[in-house]
């Protein structure tokens, strides 16, 4: 079921009668199965399920990759030069709008239970990760044919490509640093009776595993 979900989401998300964007729709579908559909799953089926799907997102992000290498190394001698400046005035222009999406939602989150301070509100800013989702929808762009616009295309793969590009050379290099800069590796009396917790139920899973196998 979970292996077949997605593909029928994907389908009826991108049919002509429908016609909204597919990859959307799997995110929604993600997000209802970690609120809801994964309280359905046994616990004697998590385990492989788990290693199934980090299987296939591997095999899958991988591909993904391959294929905007390919198809960005075909269109890179069209690159404008001002594409470059651009593209970083891009890449700092993210960074403040997702800085003011946490600020604006800071309260919300508050209210909700995920209470943050003002360095985890920096720390999730910066640490941001664009990727595999991002270039799905620049490659989709790409192979558009109800769009005319060559140019438009190569610039969405050459933009889209080159965020994720810098964020995993500098954010995902340097968020280390950060984190110690921030003094946000300190652990608290919280984290630590979250990852007690976290023990104990382990064991207590650990027990009754042992109990069934011998019994």
């Amino acid at each position: 079921m979970t292996v077949c979900l997605p593909y029928i989401c994907f389908y009826v998300a991108e049919h002509e009668k429908i016609h909204v964007s597919g990859i959307l729709a799997l995110v929604s579908m993600g997000l209802y199965m970690t609120n809801v559909g994964r309280t359905q799953i046994s616990s004697e089926s998590d385990q492989s399920i788990h290693a199934i799907w980090g299987y296939i997102g591997f095999v899958a992000e991988t591909l993904i990759f391959l294929l905007t290498g390919f198809v960005l190394g075909g269109e890179f001698a069209n690159v404008k030069p001002l594409w470059f400046g651009q593209l970083f005035g891009l890449y700092i222009g993210l960074h403040i709008i997702r800085f003011l999406g946490l600020i604006i939602f800071w309260p919300c989150m508050n209210i909700k239970g995920y209470a943050f301070n003002f360095k985890q509100i920096l720390l999730l800013s910066y640490s941001g990760l664009r990727g595999a989702v991002g270039l799905s929808l620049a490659l989709i762009v790409n192979f558009d044919k109800e769009i005319e616009s060559e140019e438009i295309k190569e610039q969405i793969m050459f933009f889209s490509a080159g965020i994720v590009l810098l964020t995993l050379v500098i954010n995902a290099t340097t968020t280390g640093i950060l984190i110690r800069w921030l003094r946000l590796a300190k652990e608290t009396d919280m984290t630590k009776l979250m990852l007690r917790n976290v023990l104990d139920n382990h064991d207590k899973m650990t027990d009754g595993f042992i109990f069934d196998w011998r019994h």
